[in-house]
């Protein structure tokens, strides 16, 4: 579904999105009205069985999140990454972030994947190949640059009656 504002943008789903042999499906991303077809923010929406909130995202998040990021970049006229929205959903409050991706990152991420999907690192069962390791590191690194934009009270049941419009819901 699409919450963009015929004024000023907004929301939107997205599909699937592929760049070389990467594919991604991001929850969504947020468009300015003047470009729609640019992504300038993605947006990957996490809610935890746990019911607990991290103080920085897991490296895993953020390596499907840089991913994300590079594959919607093909649609910003300068191929520029775009930034990240980080949403972590509880029924007792959210916790949002922003992460303008780092493009040497996002490079080097690359690099391991394709690697791994040609076979070219020799595999163990008892340790990860050093560039894996190395980029685990570079991804934890990287989850602790997430700024925070701040925790909001959770909206349980966000259901807007028919007659009023999208845009005037504030959760």
């Amino acid at each position: 579904s699409s919450g963009i504002n015929a004024e000023y943008g907004g929301y939107r789903e997205e599909g699937m999105a592929l760049y070389g042999s990467l594919t991604c499906s991001g929850d969504g991303s947020l468009v300015y009205l003047d470009r729609p077809d640019d992504v300038h923010y993605v947006v990957e929406i996490k809610c935890p069985a746990s019911k607990v909130i991290p103080e920085i995202p897991p490296k895993y998040y953020v390596g499907q999140m840089l991913i994300q990021s590079l594959c919607y970049s093909q649609f910003l006229p300068e191929g520029d990454l775009p930034e990240i929205i980080f949403v972590v959903w509880t029924p007792t409050f959210t916790r949002v972030w922003a992460y303008k991706p780092d493009s040497m990152l996002v490079d080097q991420l690359v690099t391991v994947l394709g690697k791994l999907q040609k076979g070219d690192f020799k595999m163990s069962s008892r340790q990860a190949p050093k560039p894996v390791i190395s980029l685990r590191a570079d991804l934890q690194t990287a989850a602790k640059t997430f700024r925070l934009i701040g925790d909001f009270p959770s909206c349980t049941m966000c259901v807007r009656p028919p007659e009023m419009p999208a845009a005037d819901i504030i959760t």
